[in-house]
């Protein structure tokens, strides 16, 4: 539990390798998501979606920066991070 409040934002599999490494004992990332479920706390599976680093995906993405950028009213955009600061 203490390396669940010093990293907030650890994903399972962090945690789950954390644990290992502190008790030397393997443990199944279902058995630390049941642990937190219990003490009420939530943990994404993982940091961010594996899709995202698959070619299909790179490539939809390219095509889709590029009909945006190209477009004659590009200047109109403003573009957000995720937690909505302007980032132009």
């Amino acid at each position: 539990m203490a390396h669940v409040s010093q990293r907030a934002d650890a994903a399972l599999a962090e945690l789950n390798a954390a644990w290992q490494a502190e008790f030397g004992r393997p443990v199944g990332q279902t058995s630390v998501w049941n642990m937190l479920h219990k003490h009420g706390l939530r943990r994404k599976k993982s940091n961010h979606a594996t899709e995202r680093d698959t070619q299909r995906v790179r490539a939809v993405w390219a095509r889709r920066v590029e009909r945006v950028c190209t477009r004659p009213d590009v200047a109109r955009f403003h573009f957000l991070d995720e937690t909505g600061l302007r980032l132009d």
